[in-house]
């Protein structure tokens, strides 16, 4: 049997950094850049670091903590959709 740890996503757009970072409860909102790039300040376990998030690309959390972000082409080779419940 394999047992995985339940991961989430939520693709930016473009237009929703600001409920993209508090989605992700370890996220803040910094900016957006003109090409559209969100920039967040992200803090887990103590450790703050900043993230950028191009247009297109997919946020990943567990237990609500930021796990990253990922282009689409990254996300469709490396995860695996399944229905929630």
């Amino acid at each position: 049997m394999l047992v995985v740890p339940r991961y989430e996503s939520m693709q930016y757009d473009g237009t929703n950094g600001e409920l993209l970072a508090e989605w992700a409860l370890t996220a803040t909102y910094v900016e957006t850049f003109e090409d559209g790039t969100l920039s967040l300040l992200i803090n887990n376990y103590g450790l703050v670091y900043d993230q950028q998030v191009k247009v297109g690309w997919w946020a990943l959390r567990s237990s609500g903590m930021w796990q990253g972000a990922m282009s689409p082409e990254m996300y469709a080779r490396e995860w695996a959709e399944i229905p929630g419940t």
